[in-house]
């Protein structure tokens, strides 16, 4: 007996991510980095649950230079 799972390799997905950073000194010896990032799933054809999302994250940080 043969089985067809015809339906379940539907995969239409798409993503993109954004990117953008700063490294900005201060003073002779303190530079503050940061950076933030996008992004976007698009799940077309969910199976078991919808994916479909998006998300903002941040760092940010200092760098000492001895």
């Amino acid at each position: 007996m043969s089985q067809s799972f015809s339906g379940f390799s539907d995969l239409q997905q798409r993503y993109a991510t954004a990117l953008a950073g700063i490294n900005l000194q201060l003073s002779p010896r303190v530079i503050f980095n940061g950076a933030v990032e996008y992004r976007d799933y698009r799940d077309d054809e969910p199976y078991l649950f919808d994916a479909t999302g998006s998300r903002w994250t941040g760092w940010a940080g200092l760098t000492w230079v001895w």
